[in-house]
């Protein structure tokens, strides 16, 4: 048996292949571009689809197998509309698309809604969304709601419109007490996919597609329905049990720690996980790496992540001051509005001090929401590109004062993830993650003063307290 795993991330489609043994055959990545235009955050679903079948095609070209399996996953939150014949209708707004124009929610509706869903609804959330379209008649030609990428990708291979309870967590139609999408969604049920386990098989890959992905056999491949991907990573961090906490460090990235029952603090996100009860308690962060990359071009001029290595290790106790909102942010408190600010700027500060000050403000940005979760792991596993960065994990380890674990392999979290729920799936304990490196926490009062003050002002910006004028 041959395992393709895929991943479609805000950055790109990463196909891997895996022996039945967790053998690593081959991978391939497939880059993807995003399109920012105000609040309006979306990808073209057909590159999702295109980067799939060219990572299929490099990775089976080569290996032989006598059976096959598919498990994916991908960006969940996502909203997609497809006809009655499953072309998009538009874009697929991602996770930190607030695009409703000028649509409010109703009040009573909201409150109806909220006291049922794990999470609070939004401008982010699928639901607004869909109320927003249903309230200007613009659903007419819809026949599917698609709320992953990854879900989106399963409809193409299996003709099956169907969602994991982790994914359907982000939703607004999703019922905690019941799992099962909520009452308040009868004139969307039409369009909802169908709610199914992450291990379940969900259909086979359509025949006529097996010559595109490069099979020539005339195989019958499997397709699980996998799962979104924060579950993915979370699995692929070996963070399986209660207690347990991990941080994701990419493009945007989170904390999460799993739990027995979801969080009653409407901040943050509850997603539900694997074993019934057990919700992973999350606190996503909007603005990271690409923060980080708008800050390498803006003030050092090219992406050159060693002179942004430099640049942090030498100016780490810099006075400038920032607070990274460029995207708004989530956690602790959620606002689609907030913005990016600098201060203490003087004639003589150079690129590098900003740069620095901008890294330094995604370190400050990441305890926040650690302290918002109350994380009481003492020590904190780490995956995503980041952790390829040895200053941004040690002073990250300072910060938070307290050890933090860099998972091996990271770059393939998320599949790692998925072969361990294949593996979860046949009923079988996948093996524990193997750990490249631990940081362990030095003092520093200038960088723990320096938060504080970061801690103290993001709490006013974020609230949108009343002593902090509109404009910012």
């Amino acid at each position: 048996m041959a395992i393709l795993t895929y991943d479609v991330g805000t950055s790109a489609v990463k196909v891997a292949l895996f022996s039945e043994e967790g053998t690593l055959l081959a991978s391939f990545s497939y880059p993807l571009e995003t399109r920012v235009v105000g609040r309006k955050v979306t990808q073209n679903p057909r590159d999702w689809w295109e980067g799939f079948i060219r990572g299929a095609r490099a990775c089976l070209g080569n290996v032989r197998f006598q059976r096959l399996a598919v498990i994916g996953t991908g960006q969940m939150q996502v909203f997609l509309l497809l006809d009655e014949e499953g072309n998009p209708l538009q874009d697929a707004a991602l996770y930190s698309d607030s695009d409703v124009g000028d649509y409010v929610l109703p009040e009573k509706i909201r409150i109806q809604v909220e006291e049922k869903t794990p999470n609070r609804l939004d401008d982010f959330t699928p639901f607004t969304k869909a109320m927003a379209l249903y309230s200007s008649g613009a659903l007419r030609r819809a026949r599917f709601f698609i709320f992953g990428a990854k879900d989106y990708l399963n409809f193409c291979l299996t003709g099956q419109s169907v969602t994991d309870l982790t994914n359907a967590s982000t939703t607004g139609f999703l019922d905690y007490r019941t799992l099962q999408w909520i009452e308040e969604t009868e004139p969307f049920l039409p369009f909802l996919p169908s709610l199914s386990q992450p291990t379940e098989v969900i259909g086979t890959v359509r025949r006529e597609l097996l010559p595109l992905l490069g099979i020539e056999q005339n195989l019958e491949v499997p397709v699980f329905n996998g799962i979104g991907d924060l579950g993915a990573v979370t699995l692929g961090a070996g963070v399986r049990s209660p207690g347990e906490a991990y941080c994701y460090l990419g493009t945007t990235g989170w904390v999460a720690v799993v739990q027995a029952g979801r969080s009653t603090n409407r901040d943050l996100f509850s997603l539900a996980f694997l074993k019934e009860g057990d919700w992973i308690v999350v606190a996503p962060l909007l603005n990271l790496g690409n923060v980080h990359r708008f800050s390498l071009r803006t003030f050092l001029g090219s992406e050159d992540y060693q002179a942004g290595e430099k640049a942090l290790s030498r100016y780490i106790h810099t006075p400038v001051q920032v607070w990274p909102y460029l995207n708004g942010e989530r956690v602790p408190y959620r606002n689609e509005r907030v913005r990016s600010m600098v201060t203490r700027l003087t004639e003589g500060t150079t690129g590098m001090e900003i740069h620095a000050a901008f890294v330094r403000s995604l370190l400050f940005s990441l305890r926040h929401a650690c302290e918002a979760l109350g994380i009481a792991s003492p020590t904190l596993r780490l995956v995503g590109g980041f952790t390829r960065s040895e200053a941004f994990v040690q002073y990250l380890s300072d910060v938070l004062q307290k050890p933090c674990q860099v998972v091996k392999g990271d770059a393939f979290a998320p599949q790692q993830g998925l072969y361990h729920l294949y593996l979860l799936g046949q009923g079988l304990t996948p093996p524990p993650v193997e750990i490249a490196r631990v940081y362990f926490p030095r003092e520093d009062e200038v960088l723990e003063g320096l938060y504080q003050e970061y801690r103290d002002f993001a709490e006013k910006l974020l609230r949108g307290d009343k002593s902090i004028p509109d404009y910012l």
